[in-house]
C-alpha cells in the first residue's frame, strides 16, 4: 500500500463525518460547559457538523471523479474542516491555543480538524478495504463452487448420455438382431440348434462387452481390478481412431485411483475430440517427490488463446481433491498434461 492510501482517496462518508465532528466538537468544550454556555457550544457543534458533512455530500455530489484524485480528496476534507470552523469561530466557539495569535488560533484549529477528519477516513476506508478484500475472496469461493457443481453435473450428464448411447446403439441394435436370428431359428422345422447357439453366444457377447463398457462408463471397479487394465480398457474404446497406450510401473494406492483414472479419462477425451490425435501414451511413475502422472498425444496441439472449459475444471477439481498440481504443455505435434500427486496424498 502506497502511503498517500492511509489517508485517500477513499470514498467520502459525509454522514459519519459530520456526526463524529460534532462530538468532537462538543467534547473539546466539555471543560468550559456550563448550564448557560451548554445549549451554545451544543448547538454550535451540531451545526459545525453538519457544514462539514455537507461540503464533503456536495463534493462527492458535484465532482466524483475529483474527489477519488489525492488532490481533490485533500481539498475536500480541508474545505469541510474550513467550514466547520468558521461556524465555530462565529460562534465563539473556537478553541483557543495559549500564546496563539488569532490567527494561528484559527490555522492551528483548521489544521487539527483536517488531521481529524483524515484519520478517521483512513480508519474506515482501511476497515471497508479488509471487507472488501474479504467480501471478494468469499465471491471467488462461490464462483469456483458454482464452476465445479456445474462441471460436476456436466460430468454426470456425459456419462450417462454416453451410456445411453451403448445401451440404445449397441445394446439395442444386438438385442434385436438376437431375436431375428432366434425367431428364424425356431420357426424352422426341425428348429435350428446351430441358429439357437449362435444367438445364445450373441446374447453372451453383448453381456459381457457393451453391457460391461456402459458399466465401466458408469464406475470404474478400480477396488477389484487394478488401474492399468481399467486404463486399458478404456483405452479400447477409442480404437480404431486413436490408439492409447499405458506405461504403469507403481501400484496406485486406492485413494488414488478414481482420480488418476478421471483425469487420464478427461485427457484422452481431450486428445481424441479437440486435438485429433491418432495416438496417446499415458505414463504413471512414481519419484522422490511423490506420483507423476504424463498424457502425451500427437495432435494438433492447443491454440495462441486456450479458453477454460469443461475438461480443465474437471481436471482442476480432481488436482485439488488428490493435492496434486498440473500443467499443460502444447508442442509441435501434440500436447502433454503432467500432474503430480505428492507424497502426502497418498496417506
Amino acid at each position: 500500500m502506497k502511503w498517500w492510501q492511509w489517508i485517500g482517496p477513499w470514498p467520502l462518508r459525509p454522514l459519519a463525518i459530520g456526526l463524529l465532528t460534532a462530538v468532537f466538537a462538543v467534547a473539546t468544550t466539555s471543560y468550559s460547559l456550563t448550564l448557560a454556555t451548554a445549549p451554545r457550544n451544543i448547538g454550535a457543534a451540531i451545526a459545525a457538523g453538519a457544514c462539514g458533512g455537507g461540503v464533503l455530500w456536495l463534493a462527492r455530489r458535484l465532482a466524483p471523479r475529483a474527489v477519488t484524485t489525492l488532490a481533490g480528496y485533500l481539498a475536500a476534507v480541508a474545505l469541510a474542516a474550513l467550514a466547520g470552523n468558521v461556524v465555530r469561530l462565529l460562534t465563539d466557539t473556537m478553541l483557543n491555543f495559549p500564546n496563539f495569535s488569532p490567527l494561528a488560533n484559527v490555522v492551528a484549529t483548521w489544521a487539527r480538524s483536517i488531521l481529524f477528519v483524515l484519520i478517521f477516513l483512513a480508519l474506515l476506508g482501511a476497515s471497508q478495504r479488509r471487507l472488501q478484500a474479504q467480501v471478494d475472496r468469499a465471491d471467488e469461493a462461490v464462483e469456483a463452487l458454482q464452476k465445479q457443481a456445474e462441471a460436476l453435473l456436466a460430468a454426470d450428464e456425459e456419462v450417462r448420455r454416453q451410456v445411453a448411447l451403448v445401451l440404445h446403439d449397441r445394446v439395442q441394435a444386438g438385442l434385436i438382431a438376437a431375436c431375428l436370428r432366434l425367431r428364424k431359428g425356431l420357426r424352422s422345422d426341425p428348429p435350428n440348434s446351430q441358429e439357437i447357439s449362435d444367438v445364445l453366444d450373441q446374447l453372451e457377447e453383448l453381456r459381457t462387452l457393451d453391457v460391461r463398457h456402459a458399466v465401466y462408463a458408469l464406475s470404474p471397479n478400480l477396488r477389484e481390478v487394478d488401474l492399468l487394465t481399467s486404463l486399458e480398457e478404456l483405452g479400447r474404446t477409442y480404437d480404431p481412431a486413436m490408439r492409447a497406450a499405458f506405461d504403469v510401473n507403481v501400484d496406485v494406492p486406492n485413494p488414488l485411483r478414481l482420480g488418476v483414472y478421471r483425469i487420464v479419462e478427461q485427457c484422452l477425451l481431450n486428445a481424441a475430440m479437440h486435438g485429433g490425435a491418432q495416438t496417446t501414451r499415458v505414463t504413471i511413475h512414481e519419484g522422490a517427490a511423490g506420483l507423476t502422472v504424463t498424457v502425451a498425444d500427437d495432435g494438433a496441439g492447443l491454440p495462441a488463446v486456450v479458453a477454460p472449459g469443461f475438461g480443465t475444471t474437471l481436471i482442476d477439481t480432481w488436482c485439488r481433491v488428490l493435492g496434486a498440481t498440473w500443467e499443460r504443455q502444447s508442442r509441435a505435434g501434440g500436447v502433454t498434461v503432467v500432474v503430480r500427486i505428492p507424497d502426502s496424498s497418498h496417506m
